[in-house]
């Protein structure tokens, strides 16, 4: 199970949970904060992205900054609940558990390993629209270096009156849409077996 998002798109997971930072300054756990006090502090929170991202590391320490990025930041069980789409309403309880918990090893064991020859970005935010009911999408442009830029649009979400990443798009991709289709045909091909899938995913997380 491979993933389909490109090795250059990678940063985008490290930047979204500073980019959720950023948003916190919010009024009342909504998305009202001015443009340009949210440029500030996304614009110094990637800065700091570069400095720790850019170090020389082992996969373990990357794999750990990136698992506490998820948990604190993104909304994973909605995430979750989205990408398992249908096969949620057939797992336990236990198995929705256990699978929130696999899905984020996952992700952070998957994207934190393709860090190894990331060596700096520049984020240029374009455009911050307020969507209502606590919703807001940040419309930016991510440039690797020796790569061409990179359109990523952030839907952050308003959950117990904070804001969490629902999912980001790159290049009108998105993540969540991305890993339910993956996931459904791993199901799919053990017969509906939710509990297949999560025992694969402990196995892509192993290090």
């Amino acid at each position: 199970m491979g993933s389909m998002i490109g090795r250059r798109h990678v940063l985008t997971v490290l930047v979204a949970g500073f980019l959720t930072i950023a948003s916190l300054i919010a009024g009342n756990g909504r998305a009202q904060a001015d443009n340009a006090t949210v440029e500030d502090f996304i614009t110094k929170l990637s800065n700091q992205a570069i400095q720790e991202m850019s170090e020389q590391q082992t996969d373990a320490e990357r794999i750990a900054k990136l698992r506490p990025v998820l948990d604190q930041y993104f909304d994973m069980p909605a995430i979750a609940k989205y990408v398992l789409a249908g096969y949620w309403r057939k797992a336990t309880p236990e198995q929705r558990t256990e699978f929130i918990s696999a899905f984020s090893d996952y992700l952070s064991v998957t994207y934190g390993k393709r860090f190894v020859k990331y060596s700096g970005h520049k984020l240029d935010i374009k455009r911050i629209h307020d969507d209502g009911n606590g919703r807001t999408t940040a419309y930016t442009v991510v440039q690797l270096n020796n790569e061409d830029p990179v359109r990523v649009d952030w839907i952050i979400d308003t959950v117990n009156s904070q804001l969490r990443i629902l999912d980001f798009r790159v290049e009108g991709l998105s993540l969540s849409d991305t890993h339910r289709q993956e996931f459904a045909s791993v199901i799919q091909k053990n017969n509906g077996n939710v509990q297949a899938l999560i025992d694969l995913l402990h196995q892509k997380s192993r290090l």
